[in-house]
């Protein structure tokens, strides 16, 4: 998956060009590679949303690794049959509760 260079960053603005009244308030999203001025990565009016935006894409790759991982586990544990009793058997829906949440966050 190809995206923008990491990590990102949000500032805030409220001026929307030349001659207008800065009403507008707004958080820029951008990066180390964004030029000054430019309108950046995207913006957004909410600090929330801008927070969570910046935390969830500057922690995508380590969360897919973690992801990975746990897959990972719970495949050697179905493969040693360790997941066919009545208390590990919650085990084998979450291997395919990760691979589909890997799936859907590889756009797959």
């Amino acid at each position: 998956m190809k995206y923008t260079e990491l990590p990102w960053k949000y500032t805030y603005n409220n001026d929307t060009g030349n001659n207008d009244e800065g009403f507008w308030e707004f958080f820029t999203i951008t990066n180390d590679a964004t030029i000054p001025e430019d309108e950046g990565i995207g913006r957004i009016e909410r600090l929330g949303d801008a927070e969570f935006i910046c935390r969830a894409c500057n922690n995508y790759d380590n969360f897919m690794e973690l992801l990975n991982v746990a897959k990972s586990m719970l495949a050697d544990a179905h493969d040693r049959d360790e997941c066919y009793d009545e208390i590990t058997e919650e085990m084998f829906d979450d291997f395919k509760a990760l691979t589909e949440a890997i799936d859907k966050c590889e756009g797959r």
